[in-house]
């Protein structure tokens, strides 16, 4: 005779009518999120990572920072964005950002290349193929050491849509272009520290950001009453 098969814990028994119970469950309580992207308010992608997708919205119209750096700086960023455009804001932060590392060596300038614009003109003589992106003294595509390839090159461009532009290749890019232009002298930290600075310069400029977006949205409110 051959042996009877082993009865299934109860736990496993019940799972087929738990788990459409607890599917309920999670729905109910994670409606208002759930709600939110059907509505189209929210994007599951911010419901994951915690953002808030209205507050780009709330950024609308921020103004264009200042051209900083001593203008006899040797090393020259260009950051082309389009002034007011709450999806431009990350390239604000970043051009603020990297205005405070070495502000007599590094001078950045801030190009709103609104199409038909002179700046946008800029920005396709210099080929950045997009509304957003750097150009580091005049250049915007570069070769350096692929860490992935051991003795081969890649290819990096700097607008905000090409490829290879993250936290190595910008400190890579801008330490090699400043100990050019002083004599070996480079940015003067480790990767770690200019990622770290970058962050915390990005942080303040975005609150500063979002206080004025604030203030500017009480402001309509009082002139509507």
């Amino acid at each position: 005779m051959s042996e009877a098969p082993p009865s299934r814990p109860r736990w496993l028994r019940r799972l087929p009518w738990v788990l459409p119970i607890l599917l309920i469950l999670a729905v109910v309580a994670n409606w208002s999120d759930i709600s939110k992207i059907v509505r189209g308010e929210r994007s599951l992608r911010s419901i994951i990572y915690g953002r808030d997708d209205r507050l780009s919205l709330n950024l609308a119209g921020w103004r264009m920072p200042s051209d900083t750096g001593a203008a006899d700086a040797r090393v020259t960023v260009e950051v082309f964005l389009i002034a007011g455009d709450p999806c431009h804001l990350d390239s604000a932060c970043l051009g603020h950002s990297l205005g405070t590392l070495d502000p007599k060596r590094l001078r950045v300038k801030f190009v709103d290349s609104v199409p038909g614009s002179t700046g946008s003109e800029r920005s396709q003589k210099l080929k950045l193929g997009c509304d957003q992106g750097v150009a580091i003294n005049g250049k915007t595509k570069f070769t350096l050491p692929d860490p992935a390839k051991p003795g081969k090159q890649k290819t990096v461009l700097t607008s905000h849509n090409g490829g290879g532009l993250d936290t190595p290749a910008l400190y890579a890019l801008l330490d090699r272009a400043l100990k050019d232009a002083y004599k070996g002298k480079g940015l003067g930290m480790t990767q770690e520290d200019f990622a770290a600075r970058l962050q915390e310069a990005s942080k303040q400029f975005a609150a500063q950001a979002e206080a004025e977006a604030k203030a500017r949205a009480e402001a309509e409110k009082a002139k509507q009453r």
